[in-house]
């Protein structure tokens, strides 16, 4: 499924990190852009930590691969991603998890056609390997083919 990935997840909205011991950190370092460009709320970041505290580990969807997301009770403005991308994977009770793909909607529906494609995404191994391991370049050219 083919999706607009230059809105949803722009260059400016995919980094890359070292040296990162706590998935909190992880999860507060991937959304910092969109707090910092005013989709989401600083509150919306601690809901998602939140969240994973009170349910679990729920947010990795795959091997080494985190989906981060929340309710949005007013504190998402627009449908935004961001992604982190962290060497060495950062334990996320007790999963290994190297990239954190913040999710943000500010409704239950305004977001699923980007939810579609990222799921065709993950479902391609050599696709999720690019957004796991992929160089900034290869992430633009998977992102630019879809």
């Amino acid at each position: 499924m083919s999706g607009d990935w230059k809105t949803w997840l722009p260059p400016a909205h995919r980094a890359q990190a070292t040296g990162l011991t706590d998935w909190r950190e992880a999860v507060r370092r991937a959304a910092g852009v969109l707090v910092d460009e005013g989709a989401i709320d600083a509150a919306y970041v601690d809901a998602m930590i939140q969240s994973v505290e009170t349910y679990g580990p729920y947010i990795v969807l795959d091997e080494g691969f985190a989906l981060p997301h929340a309710k949005a009770e007013g504190h998402v403005h627009r449908v935004a991603m961001s992604l982190l991308q962290v060497a060495p994977a950062v334990d996320l009770e007790g999963r290994p998890v190297d990239v954190f793909l913040v999710l943000a909607a500010p409704d239950a529906t305004s977001h699923l056609e980007a939810l579609a494609a990222l799921g065709a995404l993950l479902g391609d191994d050599a696709s999720r390997d690019v957004l796991r391991f992929g160089s900034p370049a290869e992430i633009e050219a998977l992102l630019a083919a879809e």
